[in-house]
């Protein structure tokens, strides 16, 4: 019965926090950032603190769902395809990096330089992506002003993260 309990608890959380990056991500798409930088597709990826949160305070695999579900309930509201191929390829290899830097690098990166690095992969994924669709390498580009903005949404992004508690650890009652 525990095991079930555990992973019930498991699930809800995962639930809660796709819907908290759905959310985001959501918030994040009414922002008129093009008024602020006029580069289009740059978004500020708030919705990624929420996985990267999940990487490091519950697991790999639930992250990677979350990132999942957040790409294709996203694609549905407000895209297509081609914009559930970016955002998923974007997405993984981010937190692929970010699950090869954990690994590898525990203690020597910054929640802010992992968010940085996370940010600049994302958009070298959208550019592959970009790259395969389109049948041409000449939106490389476009890849210098995006690593750029990688560098300043990335540092916000992790910023954010580092002043996030853990609530997903149990709090022990001590009774007198």
């Amino acid at each position: 019965m525990l095991l079930q309990d555990k992973s019930v608890r498991m699930i809800a959380l995962c639930g809660i926090f796709a819907s908290l990056s759905i959310i985001f991500s959501t918030f994040e798409a009414l922002l008129p950032i093009q008024a602020f930088i006029p580069l289009p597709g740059i978004k500020l990826g708030i919705s990624n603190i929420v996985v990267l949160y999940v990487l490091f305070y519950i697991g790999t695999k639930e992250a990677f769902l979350v990132l999942l579900c957040r790409c294709a309930v996203t694609a549905l509201i407000f895209g297509s395809l081609p914009s559930f191929l970016f955002s998923v390829c974007g997405g993984v290899l981010s937190l692929t990096s970010a699950v090869i830097i954990k690994k590898t690098c525990v203690g020597s990166l910054s929640f802010v330089g992992i968010s940085i690095i996370g940010a600049s992969l994302h958009n070298m994924g959208q550019i592959l992506v970009s790259c395969f669709m389109l049948g041409t390498f000449s939106v490389f580009y476009y890849l210098p002003p995006l690593l750029f903005a990688s560098v300043v949404c990335g540092g916000i992004t992790g910023t954010i993260l580092c002043f996030l508690p853990n609530v997903t650890k149990k709090e022990r009652k001590t009774e007198i």
